[in-house]
């Protein structure tokens, strides 16, 4: 019952018609799809985009890329609309793993698993995500002539301004703000050391930044710059290094990026056996992949003391459990 009902549908296209011809007298900036209204809101994404004429942006919510509706074809490509998909890990309807078959057919998409069925979550915490998803959209980005736009493409008839009125709404929800993820983020090892790291700060004075996926100190310096921050240096870099003694302690190690490590003073301290961890323990210890570590072992899973180094600038900047924050 479940393929037959979805991949024979009634009223597809008339309801894609319906809904094209009322996006055609503007004042539309996005589109929210829940269960076949996702897949609905997928085709409008499509046929749009075949216009010339993308929404900003979408979100879809227990949405399914498989089956697809009969008469239906996706782009070959991923479409190049920011969005957001959620789904519930109890959803007895639509198994998550087509939800994220859905998030494929969008470039760069950003995922969230909330603990509910088949639902329009509404918890304070899931609509943060939700929130978080249109803040990001909205924030200014620079265009190659200086000037600034918001983070998507206007709709027909809408000047491309945030969607204030909406922000302001979902603010009513007050909860500690979660993050959606990028699939690959999700991948192993996974983001619990990143959101152990941000469990820590919370209060503290720091800014954050997404960016693409980066592992060297130098790629983090461009991407920092490129990002907006400044004062950003190769030392102002926290570059972590685990390591192993002869005892079988894990060490931490934090020096600036720029400088090196003395092992001839290191194995004078812990052993002449010291070693650098390989990446599978770096992994193990850490649950992070190697160059996305934190000077903050309090974050790992596995313990591990830290040793710093005095000529550590007053503010740092490093990669926080994640290549790409």
């Amino acid at each position: 019952p479940f393929v037959s009902f979805f991949c024979q549908p009634v009223g597809l296209d008339e309801s894609l018609a319906m809904v094209m011809n009322e996006w055609s007298k503007g004042g539309y900036d996005a589109i929210l799809g829940f269960s076949q209204g996702a897949i609905l809101a997928a085709a409008l994404c499509t046929r749009l985009l075949e216009k010339g004429q993308p929404p900003r942006f979408a979100i879809f919510l227990s949405g399914f890329g498989k089956p697809k509706p009969a008469g239906f074809t996706f782009p070959e490509s991923p479409m190049p609309i920011p969005s957001l998909h959620m789904w519930g890990d109890a959803d007895e309807h639509i198994p998550s793993w087509t939800s994220k078959v859905l998030a494929e057919r969008f470039d760069n998409p950003q995922v969230h698993a909330h603990a509910g069925h088949h639902i329009v979550p509404q918890k304070a915490a899931d609509v943060n995500i939700i929130l978080s998803f249109i803040e990001m959209i909205g924030q200014p980005k620079a265009t190659s002539n200086g000037i600034t736009k918001t983070g998507g493409p206007a709709s027909p008839g809408y000047p491309g301004i945030p969607c204030d009125e909406l922000v302001v709404a979902l603010r009513r929800y007050s909860a500690p703000r979660q993050t959606a993820y990028a699939m690959e983020e999700l991948e192993h090892p996974g983001t619990g050391t990143y959101e152990r790291l941000v469990a820590l700060l919370l209060g503290k004075d720091y800014a954050s930044m997404s960016h693409g996926a980066c592992r060297t100190s130098e790629d983090a310096v461009r991407v920092r710059l490129a990002g907006g921050w400044q004062d950003v240096t190769l030392h102002s870099g926290a570059k972590a290094m685990l390591l192993r003694t002869p005892t079988a302690q894990w060490l931490l190690a934090v020096l600036p990026a720029d400088a090196k490590l003395s092992w001839k003073k290191l194995r004078a301290m812990h052993g002449k056996g010291t070693r650098i961890a390989t990446e599978e323990e770096v992994v193990e210890v850490t649950g992070c992949l190697p160059g996305a570590v934190p000077p903050m072992a309090a974050a790992f899973p596995r313990q591990a003391a830290v040793v710093a180094d005095v000529t550590l600038p007053e503010v740092i900047n490093f990669n926080c459990g994640l290549r790409t924050r």
